[in-house]
Formats: structure tokens, sequence, C-alpha cells
């Protein structure tokens, strides 16, 4: 018996740009994002658990929020205001 897909809604990914803040951690060299969080709150609690991982290099992760232009890392760069 074929499947009615009629209506299906198929979940859309997000893109990590759209929060408002980004934790992110220093992988070879270069800033990656790890977790993106819709309020500072929520990343702070993400950072601390993530350090939890490692305590000996705090400096190795860092939040980001989408007013620092320069450090956020954007999925698409003309969304990125000038």
């Amino acid at each position: 018996m074929p499947i009615n897909m009629t209506g299906y809604y198929h979940r859309a990914y997000s893109r990590f740009d759209q929060f408002p803040f980004q934790v992110q951690a220093l992988r070879a060299g270069k800033w990656c994002v790890i977790s993106c969080h819709s309020s500072e709150k929520l990343a702070t609690k993400g950072l601390n658990s993530i350090r939890k991982c490692s305590p000996g290099n705090p400096e190795l992760f860092r939040i980001v929020p989408q007013s620092n232009t320069d450090q956020f890392i954007w999925a698409d760069t003309k969304n990125k205001p000038n």
C-alpha cells in the first residue's frame, strides 16, 4: 500500500548562524562552532558543560554573540552585516 505524503512536512535543518549565540572551540588553529543557542544563559550552560571535559584548557572555548560580526562564524557570508 503506497504512503500518502500529501501535507507531509519535511524537517529543515537549521543553519548555525540563525542563532544569536555560538559556543566555539579552537581546533587545529581555527575556531569551529560546537553548539548554537538562543540565549546567553543557555550558551553559558553549554560552555560550562564542555569545559568540564577539558578542565585544563579553558581558553580553547568561547561564547561569541552574533553582534560580534568578526568572530561569529557565518554559514552564509551574504547574511553577515557590514
